[in-house]
């Protein structure tokens, strides 16, 4: 369940990132290193949801249950891994095609920013 609050926390940039490297870096290179986390977080997420997707049809056929606090069909509790990841995949995609930085606000342009 925590799960469902990352696409939206994607969209917001809410998510932690370290921008030490980042930030000693030039321009070119930031747009660069960006373009390609991007991408590779995009891999990240269609895998995952690959196989999230696999093991909900898995657990739907086989009729598993989880009963570890309830004794419920597993496929229900696995079946917000395949949505939550493919829309985390589409976030990180319309950033990608828009050009535009999976970064919240760096730390130096907000307070820059705040003086403004």
């Amino acid at each position: 369940m925590p799960l469902l609050g990352s696409p939206w926390l994607v969209r917001e940039k809410g998510h932690v990132f370290i921008e030490l490297v980042l930030h000693h870096m030039p321009p070119a290179a930031q747009r660069v290193q960006m373009r390609l986390i991007t991408i590779a977080c995009i891999v990240v997420c269609l895998v995952l949801a690959w196989y999230g997707g696999e093991v909900t049809v898995k657990d739907y056929v086989q009729s598993e249950k989880d009963v570890r606090s309830l004794d419920m069909p597993r496929w229900m509790l696995m079946a917000f891994m395949p949505l939550c990841f493919g829309m985390m995949a589409v976030e990180f995609g319309r950033f990608l095609a828009r050009g535009e930085s999976v970064y919240g606000a760096i730390a130096g342009e907000r307070s820059r920013g705040a003086r403004d």
